[in-house]
């Protein structure tokens, strides 16, 4: 028996909660790790990204920095322009 639509629409939008509540502690719990290597004086030390790129820890605290204040800016702006 197959279940119902009501039922699996229910269970994936529970499971995409889940999912990203998941994925922004990770990336909190990342930013943190990185905050504290900068504040213990390795900020500028290079670390391998799971796709082999070399970054610091520095530019990925600014990258997170960043990227809040480009989402907003570009939330405002496509607000904005939907009002002419």
């Amino acid at each position: 028996m197959a279940p119902s639509p009501a039922i699996s629409k229910q269970f994936r939008r529970r499971v995409t909660i889940i999912g990203v509540a998941l994925v922004i502690v990770a990336l909190a719990n990342f930013v943190i790790y990185a905050a504290r290597k900068m504040a213990e004086g390795h900020g500028l030390d290079l670390y391998v990204t799971g796709s082999g790129a070399k970054t610091s820890y520095l530019s990925t605290v600014v990258l997170f920095a960043i990227l809040p204040v480009f989402l907003g800016a570009a939330w405002i702006w496509s607000r904005w322009s939907k009002e002419d």
